[in-house]
């Protein structure tokens, strides 16, 4: 059976199932940390395609579940959270449910102004990650790539904690000139903030 037919005509199963997935997460999560991660990112690729009610119930609950139990062994570890962009999660709709999940950072995906999300998350207690698009990245060409990291770092500028990153995974065929400009653009903004 499919997620969205068990949500509907078994909501126990899928919560039995929820839960095991849960704590394997954690349990893997714990693993790479004693393994050498200094940072970890939760990546709830479905989140943003369930409504409001079945996100409540479905995803942010086992979210938090993640993040205790890897704080409850690992606290001095940050976590990232991070929802794919869906229909439910667009226009930063639910950045401010990710950050109640107690994560350190919410990962804002590239469909989002990253004006916008530091205005629904301005507690700076909760940093911000994002947002470069992962195609523009990909195709495109060097000097937007350039021009649009640049701006994304002026967006950031003050915040005080944030990581430029992409704002979804990076594009299997993405030129490494492209990744490499990404990167000393980066570098070069921190060179001269110091």
């Amino acid at each position: 059976p499919n997620t969205q037919n068990l949500m509907k005509h078994n909501p126990k199963l899928l919560k039995t199932i929820l839960s095991l997935l849960t704590d394997n997460i954690v349990e893997y999560a714990c693993y790479q940390i004693e393994s050498g991660a200094q940072v970890l990112q939760l990546f709830d690729s479905w989140a943003g395609h369930v409504d409001d009610e079945c996100y409540s119930e479905f995803c942010q609950p086992y979210q938090q579940r993640v993040i205790r139990g890897v704080r409850q062994q690992h606290p001095e570890v940050p976590i990232i959270i991070y929802m794919a962009p869906g229909p439910f999660s667009s226009g930063g709709r639910r950045l401010e449910s990710l950050a109640q999940t107690g994560a350190d950072i919410v990962s804002v995906d590239h469909t989002v102004d990253m004006r916008l999300a530091m205005a629904i998350l301005s507690d700076e207690r909760v940093g911000l990650q994002g947002n470069l698009d992962p195609q523009l990245l990909r195709d495109g060409p060097l000097s937007e790539i350039k021009s649009r990291a640049s701006s994304i770092l002026n967006t950031l500028n003050g915040r005080r904690r944030c990581i430029l990153n992409l704002g979804h995974g990076i594009l299997a065929d993405t030129p490494e000139p492209h990744a490499e400009c990404f990167i000393r653009t980066v570098q070069s903004c921190q060179s001269t903030e110091r």
